[in-house]
């Protein structure tokens, strides 16, 4: 397992961050922490093309916000636990207030932290 954390900026916000694993991989999500300045609570969405859960109709990492929060995955537990994810040697981002699609007010940083696994690319994975 290889550990990663990515912190989002608005000056990066939306960007694709080189993380050196490429092909099929298994991805936790640890945990993800928001800071912004808004005084009012909000549902923040963390969305990535490679994040993603098919099945679940809030489709991106979604957690609800009121100037600081951390989401914490305890892992024991299984977590946000994502099979067979095709990285091509990094991951795209963007935070999005969830009810307006764009950047959330105020927003100063993310701290998004995954493990991620190599799958062997010999055997299929659910």
């Amino acid at each position: 397992m290889v550990l990663v954390q990515i912190i989002i900026t608005p000056a990066n916000n939306g960007s694709f961050f080189p993380i050196g694993i490429s092909g099929p991989c298994s991805l936790r999500v640890l945990s993800y922490s928001h800071h912004d300045t808004g005084a009012a609570a909000r549902l923040i969405q963390v969305v990535s093309p490679q994040l993603m859960f098919p099945y679940s109709p809030a489709r991106h990492i979604t957690v609800m916000t009121n100037q600081h929060s951390t989401h914490v995955v305890d892992d024991s537990h299984g977590g946000y636990h994502l099979n067979n994810v095709i990285l091509n040697g990094g991951v795209q981002l963007t935070v999005i207030n969830q009810a307006t699609g764009a950047e959330p007010g105020g927003f100063t940083f993310g701290l998004l932290t995954l493990s991620i696994q190599g799958t062997n690319r010999e055997l299929s994975v659910e």
